[in-house]
């Protein structure tokens, strides 16, 4: 699974908490890529090794959840970050 846009960044924070829980950054996925969804695209059907889907929005500029920093389009966004536990 692709990141969709080069300005996205993943935060060290998340990072971080992904590692003490013991988990490996499995995939990260725009939300909007499932948003026709009619029983084909859901992300369960892309991540099908996955073992857990956690989906965390933000809006650019607010400390509380900067998971993600997209300069350019500035707006709420959500996406799936897929944790995988070993």
């Amino acid at each position: 699974m692709s990141m969709t846009g080069a300005n996205k960044i993943l935060t060290k924070r998340l990072l971080e908490v992904s590692k003490k829980c013991g988990a490996d950054l499995f995939g990260i996925a725009d939300a909007n890529d499932f948003s026709d969804y009619k029983g084909k695209r859901s992300p369960f059907f892309y991540l099908d090794t996955a073992k857990s889907v956690i989906v965390i929005g933000n809006y650019l500029n607010d400390p509380m959840l900067d998971i993600w920093i997209n300069p350019v389009k500035g707006k709420q966004e959500y996406y799936f970050i897929v944790l995988e536990f070993q």
